[in-house]
């Protein structure tokens, strides 16, 4: 057990091997022990093997290489692309699904989801709402968005959304602009390219949803006005040049 070793591959596992090269590679380790079998054959022997050799796994699910072969940490804020068409098209992660009164987000430092509330009112979430990747807002948060679609989808999915429209909101005395999108992938929805076009009665929903999910907490919560689509990807052009100027500071 002293001669241990870690071997990191690109399938995101370290396995510790007790042979002859720390340096080995899981191809070498396949070359070194089998002689040219059958694909079926060497399958079969390489694991009758790695269970002789006392092979340890650790699941290692959000690491990546880099170009020069250091590892990375995958994190859903930071990781995933807002998408090569944005700002009019952009890959929303959605982290709470429509019609839900639970309060998840992203956990910053481990990118995993958590749980913040159940809500106190006897509401629930309008439609789809999560945030956008790689931005950044004066509020210290990726910028919300919300994705109107037929269904309601699995949180930390990825949807591919239309920018239609914001809505100015204030929340604890910050600025808290959300993004309202269409699901680019939804026959009922994807037609729909302007603010004008949506629904006059779901907007109102929105309005009231934020204008009272908080009222139980005796939290304020101002809804201001909706501004166009052309002010809507300003939002989220300023949000990126926000998280490309302190991406330092945010990516640990």
């Amino acid at each position: 057990r002293s001669r241990n070793r870690t071997l990191t591959f690109h399938n995101t596992y370290r396995l510790g091997y007790s042979g002859a090269s720390s340096n080995a590679t899981l191809p070498q380790i396949i070359e070194h022990e089998m002689a040219a079998p059958g694909p079926l054959e060497i399958l079969h022997q390489v694991w009758h093997k790695l269970r002789r050799a006392q092979i340890t796994f650790e699941t290692t699910s959000r690491a990546i290489f880099d170009s020069k072969g250091e590892t990375m940490n995958l994190h859903p804020w930071h990781s995933v692309s807002l998408g090569k068409n944005s700002p009019e098209y952009v890959r929303a992660i959605i982290e709470i699904p429509k019609g839900s009164k639970q309060k998840y987000e992203i956990d910053k430092e481990s990118g995993l989801l958590m749980l913040d509330r159940v809500m106190s009112s006897a509401v629930f979430y309008p439609a789809n709402y999560g945030f956008l990747p790689q931005t950044y807002c004066d509020d210290k948060d990726p910028l919300d968005i919300f994705v109107l679609g037929q269904d309601p989808v699995y949180p930390m999915s990825i949807m591919n959304a239309r920018v239609v429209g914001a809505m100015k909101m204030i929340d604890g005395g910050e600025g808290d602009d959300k993004i309202l999108a269409v699901h680019a992938d939804d026959p009922q929805y994807k037609h729909i390219e302007t603010l004008e076009q949506v629904n006059p009665h779901v907007l109102r929903e929105i309005e009231q949803f934020f204008r009272t999910y908080k009222a139980l907490e005796t939290k304020v919560v101002e809804v201001k006005n909706w501004v166009s689509k052309s002010e809507a990807l300003q939002i989220v052009r300023d949000s990126i040049a926000l998280y490309e100027k302190e991406k330092a500071n945010l990516i640990r």
